[in-house]
């Protein structure tokens, strides 16, 4: 049986469908879902001109343990920005990247609250 917690799984997926249509809303194509690269996966790859948005996407339920986009700390944003080199390297890509984070909380009314931070790291 594999490890993990479904219900965060779908949780999680759910939240990288609400993140790409509000980013799509905002100007930004998807070109690319879960790209994995050294040292961690990018949940969703953006352009816009000449511009690549790699952005992390966090889904909570609740923000009882915090906020989602506090889960992105040092640690993680070294393993994402190597994981864009590896993009940029396999992709040929030769314009500006940026790091965002879509934090998206889930309230008691069950709808839920997005976040965009655009140049987080």
């Amino acid at each position: 049986m594999s490890g993990g917690d479904p219900d965060a799984a779908a949780l999680g997926r759910g939240g990288e469908h609400l993140a790409a249509d509000y980013l799509r809303q905002r100007g930004w194509e998807v070109i690319g879902h879960n790209f994995r690269g050294r040292g961690g996966e990018i949940d969703l790859v953006c352009r816009r001109g000449g511009r690549l948005l790699m952005a992390e996407v966090k889904t909570r339920a609740s923000d009882r343990w915090g906020t989602p986009e506090s889960s992105v700390n040092a640690t993680k944003q070294a393993r994402l920005r190597r994981a864009a080199q590896d993009y940029r390297r396999l992709n040929a890509w030769r314009g500006e990247i940026t790091h965002g984070v879509v934090a998206i909380t889930f309230g008691d009314g069950g709808r839920p609250r997005i976040e965009f931070f655009e140049d987080a790291f």
